[in-house]
């Protein structure tokens, strides 16, 4: 027992000691993917870093066919690909079913959603379904259960059977030297260049189980390059434990005999290796200075503590360094040294920074004092596009050496400051980079401003004098900065106090630097002898920029039909109603039509594109202008006809034979004047335009009242197929353009907690009513298939399902983190808690109630509340929507790359107004 206790030992410090740990993006470190429950958020967790070089890319995954994803339309929708695609590149036809287990070529298009690549895919959940299940047994190790939690805040502590859940799928995009010097045997790759990309070399190159590998393709992959399946691994779940192999007669003693041979010179061999390795580090030990190298930091420690008096590591210093290894690529100093020619003049930068070359890419390799393993641990957490990224570290005599991103063009300082080509430097790339620096902001003046080959921006010396991680969790205010003269607010000069308007002010000067070309210093000269040009320059900037908004998401005119969520007038003036204050009070100062406080989410939409808020239909009063396109939606519609019953007569139906009348009209005016166009929409935006639509809830909910929930679960492909023929009606009038919400949680409103779910039993862990949202969820589900069917049909189109239950559910079950404090509690309502909602009074409303007179107001703060009314989200709640929409994650097919742009570009404007006073 104690040999083989030796044994053991003896050859885990023989792997330690000799060969490097995997240190990768892949998640190879103790098995990562398995562990679920650590909520670990590294990058290695969850995905492949945006490279900062392609934001986009074809990409090819490979999934092997397995029951019941064994078709061509089965893995396309779980994999969130086109058929056609798919089939053309496994050379199948559509309607092919897969032999089980074929290895099935996959294109997707890769982008970044935030910091990472990803591809957006979704599934619905099954009984006895976990993230761990989920990402290694139905996605095969294409996602991570840590990546599910992080996109699927709402649902981390429970996963019920019918929930729809989003899944990032792993991918990424090769860099210029990687896709041209491109496991050769099977896609003529060179087998070095794979390794470098999943930052692994020859040595070292064992991979875990459920690890994804990424190979640098040259040219898009052919069916033929699919080798011939191997067995699938098994299933993740609990091994049985093992069976005793049979005794085998005497005839195959040899044998033994053979293996006991063997056995012993490997173990000899063993033994040997360990001696000699012990050996051979004490003698390092002794000539050479402690060198931190690829290998883990572990078997650095105890060195480093023995000579702590003499070279003064820090507690802190000898406790971080596992951690540091554990998710940033360590290099050995002779590594560097090759990088950089020895750190050769040629290779220098400027003050202590070099330029190398490592893999074949191009990397600036800072030299640092002391110790600053938490600015490290700091800057390793920090990942944006628009950052220069941490890739990697190491460790020679007391000094630190950071590899980061290369940006090869430089400063901006240097192109901006007539160093350089001007012609290179036009508007267009002007305002990108400034578009890239509002998204990075952080210590800004243009000399840390770097280009990469693209010229997008780069925000380099960005964290080591930032706040850094306190107790508990907290982040501690920065107080004082080593600030550059020019860049730092008279506040901070004054006062000594930071805080994040000084980075206002600093991009205020920075703009200015970009729109002037002038030195900061000179600058401030020229502002004091002319400070109007000044302010007019940049109120001339403002002026321009909607010019350059619209380049992703140029639409030219929005149609929407939908109910009240995206209703802006339409039922108040088809009915002749109006609603009673507090509706509109904190946007429109007065009712506007909406049955809200203020905006509702389509207002957001609208504003983000650019583009006015939309006039309702049947609103003709002061002569609207519907030039950038009309409203059709009404508060109450449902998309099946309406009844006696229905709140709204303007069902989808007749919101649809609106639109036409509309378009005749128009058609008809442009045909006899043009001294109307101002007022409507040319004749091509009927075709450009986007179609957005957001209706269905009043279907669901009205039945409740009437029917049981088989019933109303059974009436979803009827209304579904009522939509599809309004959507295949618009399109055979020339619309190309959809954008599809599904519905919300209609459990979660008071309105239906009140009336449905006094047994709590009947309640879900959020208190709202599981049999509503069980149906909500029905629905979204068949509405997505649908979409998908759509796109299909109509490839020229495009459409575009969003997940609105998703984001609102999200918003419930995390509605501290949000700002907000009452999440199921009406504001304008009456009763008080739990819910304040009375269906016999609305909101504004005056009424005599149990022989008192009762008028409804609203509450003190409505940006505490998620809901208004008792059926309607408030103002805040909806701008918390919009916001979530336009990050892309949420839509099908995702537009990460499209709609944010322009939100980048509101907030660069509201920015620039800010710096110009």
């Amino acid at each position: 027992m104690s040999f083989s206790g030796f044994i053991v030992f003896g050859i885990s410090f023989f792997l330690i000691s000799c060969f490097p740990v995997i240190l990768a993006q892949q998640p190879y470190i103790r098995k990562a993917t398995t562990v679920c429950d650590s909520r670990d958020n590294s990058t290695s967790v969850l995905g492949y870093t945006c490279n900062g070089l392609r934001r986009s890319c074809q990409a090819y995954l490979t999934f092997r066919a397995q029951p019941p994803y064994d078709s061509v339309a089965t893995i396309s929708t779980l994999l969130a690909a086109n058929s056609s695609q798919l089939a053309q590149l496994n050379s199948v036809p559509e309607s092919a079913v897969f032999d089980t287990n074929r290895v099935v070529l996959v294109p997707v298009t890769c982008s970044c959603s935030g910091e990472h690549y990803q591809v957006n895919a979704s599934y619905v959940v099954q009984q006895g379904d976990t993230y761990l299940l989920i990402a290694n047994n139905t996605f095969q190790g294409l996602s991570t259960c840590q990546t599910l939690q992080a996109e699927n805040d709402a649902l981390t502590r429970n996963l019920y059977a019918g929930t729809r859940i989003t899944v990032p799928l792993r991918c990424a995009c090769p860099t210029k030297n990687q896709s041209d010097d491109g496991i050769s045997a099977l896609f003529g790759v060179d087998t070095g260049r794979t390794l470098a990309a999943n930052g692994l070399s020859e040595t070292d190159s064992v991979i875990y189980p459920f690890t994804t590998l990424l190979v640098p393709l040259q040219d898009p992959p052919t069916s033929y390059q699919v080798t011939a399946p191997q067995p699938p691994p098994p299933p993740f779940t609990t091994l049985p434990p093992s069976v005793p192999p049979p005794s085998g007669g005497s005839s195959k003693t040899w044998i033994y005999v053979v293996v006991g041979v063997v056995g012993g010179i490997v173990l000899a061999s063993v033994v040997g290796g360990i001696l000699f390795c012990v050996f051979f580090r004490k003698q390092k030990q002794k000539a050479e200075p402690v060198v931190v190298s690829s290998q883990s930091f572990e078997s650095i420690e105890k060195p480093l503590r023995k000579e702590a008096d003499e070279d003064s590591y820090s507690q802190d210093f000898l406790e971080s360094i596992s951690s540091i290894a554990q998710s940033l690529k360590v290099y050995t100093f002779q590594e560097l040294k090759a990088a950089t020619q020895d750190f050769s003049p040629s290779c220098w930068i400027k003050g202590s920074v070099y330029r190398g070359t490592i893999n074949g890419d191009f990397a600036a390799i800072k030299k640092m004092n002391g110790d600053v393993s938490k600015e490290i641990n700091l800057l390793n957490k920090i990942n944006h596009f628009n950052l220069i990224r941490l890739s990697g570290v190491s460790f020679n005599e007391g000094n630190w050496y950071l590899v980061y991103e290369y940006a090869s063009n430089g400063p901006l300082s240097e192109w901006i400051h007539e160093k350089r080509d001007q012609t290179i430097m036009d508007w267009n790339k002007r305002l990108q980079i400034a578009l890239d620096v509002a998204s990075g902001l952080n210590y800004l003046h243009s000399s840390n401003v770097l280009l990469d080959q693209d010229f997008r921006a780069k925000i380099a010396n960005f964290g080591l004098a930032r706040s850094v991680e306190g107790q508990e969790g907290q982040f501690a205010l920065t107080r004082h900065i080593v600030g550059t003269k020019g860049y730092m607010a008279p506040e901070y000069l004054e006062n000594g106090i930071v805080s994040p308007m000084l980075d206002v002010y600093a991009f205020g000067v920075l703009m200015l630097e970009i729109l002037t070309g002038k030195e900061v210093s000179l600058l401030y000269e020229d502002m004091a002898s002319n400070a109007c040009t000044f302010r007019n320059l940049t109120l001339l900037l403002i002026i321009c920029l909607p010019l350059s908004t619209s380049i992703d998401f140029n639409y030219p005119a929005v149609f929407n039909f939908g109910d009240s969520n995206s209703d802006t007038g339409g039922l108040v003036a088809g009915l002749g109603e109006a609603l009673d204050p507090p509706n509109g009070q904190i946007y429109f100062q007065k009712p506007s039509g909406r049955f809200c406080d203020g905006r509702v989410i389509i207002d957001f939409l609208m504003d983000a594109m650019d583009l006015p808020f939309l006039n309702p239909y049947l609103d003709s009063i002061a002569a609207p202008s519907f030039r950038r396109g009309c409203n059709f939606a009404a508060a109450g519609s449902t998309i099946l006809p309406a009844t006696a019953s229905s709140v709204s007569p303007f069902s989808f139906g007749i919101q649809v034979a609106q639109f036409f009348r509309f378009k005749a009209k128009v058609e008809d005016i442009l045909a006899k004047t043009r001294k109307y166009d101002k007022y409507i929409p040319a004749q091509d935006y009927f075709q450009k335009a986007l179609y957005m639509f957001d209706i269905g809830q009043n279907d669901l909910a009205g039945a409740f009242y009437s029917k049981t929930l088989d019933q109303i679960l059974a009436s979803i492909p009827t209304i579904l197929l009522e939509f599809e023929h309004g959507i295949e009606s618009l399109y055979d009038q020339g619309a190309r353009n959809f954008w599809i919400h599904n519905t919300g949680p209609l459990g979660c409103l008071p309105q239906n907690i009140a009336k449905f779910g006094t047994d709590p039993s009947k309640l879900d862990e959020l208190g709202c009513v599981s049999s509503h949202n069980q149906a909500s969820r029905l629905l979204n589900l068949q509405l997505r298939a649908l979409c998908k069917k759509l796109q299909g049909q109509y490839p020229d189109a495009n459409v575009t399902h969003v997940d609105i239950f998703t984001i609102k559910s999200n918003l419930i079950a995390n509605y501290s983190r949000y700002g907000f404090e009452q999440p199921l509690i009406a504001c304008c309502g009456y009763g008080g808690p739990p819910l304040n909602y009375d269906s016999r009074i609305t909101c504004g409303q005056t009424k005599v109630l149990n022989g008192s007179s009762v008028t409804v107001k609203g509450c003190n703060d409505s940006t505490e509340y998620v809901n208004w009314d008792g059926i309607h989200y408030t103002e805040a709640a909806n701008q918390y929507v919009a916001s979530q929409v336009l990050t892309g994650k949420y839509s099908d097919p995702p537009f990460a790359d499209k709609m944010p742009f322009l939100s980048k570009a509101k907030i660069l404007k509201r920015l620039i107004i800010l710096s110009s006073f």
